[in-house]
């Protein structure tokens, strides 16, 4: 259970690795119900964070591979990995992740062209620069008088989404309002997406009885959760909550943790995972339940699924860096 961790670290927002080196896998077999899907030719590329057709140099172990066949179709698929291992997006199309088949130029054709895979902005899109090549001095497991390798690699992210939290202190005057700020991708159908709080000092610990105000901006559509009260305890070390409930509400659950801050105990926000609801399609979407539920706080209660990820090692300790302002 999540409250078995010793998360009182009280580590400042701005903590934890660099960023680091980004690795995208690209996945390519031959077409057709006949095909080896065995046959799988990998080729990696390097680079910084993916935003917009962000170049990523191609290993020179796999510049020399050559695709699967010398003009037909294949299917492609590519994973974009941080710098510990872990998954950030992948292109995810079709059966088992591969793309529609996608057509190489026929024998005596030109000697390059672009592969686009992925066209869907709410997950990675990757386009493949191919070139023609000689298989004599090529590698790989595909004969012929030519082949194709990959020559440069481009990678756009998923889109953004922006999330803002209020927490509104349930006594009047008491403490001041804390914001946090968080970016991510909400993914229609997918659970509880990480969301990365985005810079900040977090000098502001959050009030212990609280109403939650959350609402996602994702281009012009906005979802609100319905506002949720909330009522910690800053001797638990590590606390769940969540924010909105139901199929068809705007669900975001949060972690939070023990912190010191000016030689004061409480609690800050360490993690948030946000749930579209099952038809995210509206604008200013909100919960039917108008009146909130009242969560404790408990490591036991709605975050079990998420704090079950984490302990098998899907989702790491995250050093939070939100933005946490404070409004006047």
């Amino acid at each position: 259970q999540g409250g078995n961790s010793s998360s009182n670290n009280s580590g400042g927002w701005t903590d934890g690795a660099p960023p680091g080196e980004f690795t995208l896998l690209i996945e390519i077999r031959p077409d057709g119900d006949e095909a080896d899907v065995t046959d799988i030719v990998t080729v990696s590329a390097k680079g910084r964070e993916p935003t917009f057709q962000t170049v990523l140099e191609v290993e020179p172990n796999s510049a020399s591979l050559q695709l699967p066949g010398t003009g037909g179709s294949v299917l492609v698929r590519a994973r974009l990995l941080a710098s510990d291992g872990s998954e950030v997006a992948s292109t995810a199309d079709g059966v088992h992740g591969w793309s529609a088949p996608l057509h190489l130029p026929q024998k005596g054709g030109k000697s390059k062209a672009w592969l686009q895979l992925g066209h869907d902005p709410t997950k990675l899109r990757v386009q493949l620069l191919i070139t023609r090549a000689n298989s004599s001095n090529k590698t790989g497991g595909y004969g012929g008088a030519s082949g194709w390798v990959v020559g440069s690699a481009r990678a756009t992210a998923p889109e953004r989404h922006a999330l803002r939290l209020e927490f509104v202190p349930e006594t009047a005057g008491a403490e001041h309002t804390a914001v946090v700020v968080a970016e991510g991708c909400a993914i229609p159908g997918v659970a509880q997406s990480l969301f990365r709080p985005t810079g900040g000092t977090g000098d502001v610990l959050l009030p212990l009885s609280c109403r939650v105000r959350a609402e996602l901006r994702a281009g012009d559509k906005v979802w609100r959760a319905v506002e949720t009260r909330l009522e910690l305890s800053k001797e638990r070390a590590l606390q769940w909550a969540q924010v909105g409930k139901g199929e068809q509400a705007l669900r975001i659950q949060l972690r939070l943790r023990q912190a010191v801050h000016g030689g004061v105990k409480g609690i800050e926000l360490a993690a948030v995972y946000v749930t579209l609801p099952d038809e995210a399609q509206g604008v200013n979407s909100e919960s039917a339940n108008s009146e909130g539920a009242v969560a404790n706080g408990n490591s036991n209660g709605n975050g079990n699924g998420t704090a079950a990820a984490i302990a098998a090692g899907a989702a790491v300790e995250a050093k939070p860096r939100a933005k946490i302002e404070v409004l006047n």
